[in-house]
């Protein structure tokens, strides 16, 4: 073979790994990046209006654990507590779980949008009041 004979075997083999490794490279783990830290930005929630939201994010292969507050003007509407969710490098799905027993849980639904910014939409489930809002946050 005339890439054996002018390359050398060596050579070959080499060149394959490296088109293999570059062919693969941040597949599934969204090229190495992760969502561990501390997150904040606005939110703007169907039933309490503008406010803001911080996310504590703990991050263990594609899945998220952390706590989370949303502080609105009025105080009665500031919740917080717990989440879980997933990331496969892109998409950032999270269920949280409020410190308030009464209090609805919601689905969060983003997508990453650099390294340091996430946005998306927001829905209350398992709540006899609809509840929607969107966020838009970054690393700090």
């Amino acid at each position: 073979m005339w890439l054996e004979t002018r390359w050398g075997s060596g050579s070959v083999l080499f060149v394959l790994c490296v088109a293999l490794a570059v062919g693969t490279a941040g597949c599934g783990d969204g090229g190495g990046v992760s969502l561990a830290g501390t997150w904040s930005g606005p939110i703007q929630d169907s039933f309490a209006g503008p406010g803001t939201v911080d996310f504590t994010i703990a991050e263990s292969g594609s899945v998220l654990s952390g706590t989370w507050l949303a502080v609105f003007a009025d105080p009665a509407h500031t919740n917080g507590g717990t989440f879980s969710g997933t990331f496969d490098g892109h998409a950032i799905t999270i269920t949280t779980v409020s410190s308030v027993p009464t209090a609805c849980p919601f689905l969060v639904t983003a997508t990453l949008q650099t390294q340091h910014r996430f946005t998306g939409t927001y829905a209350a489930f398992n709540c006899s009041t609809a509840v929607t809002g969107s966020l838009d946050v970054t690393r700090h």
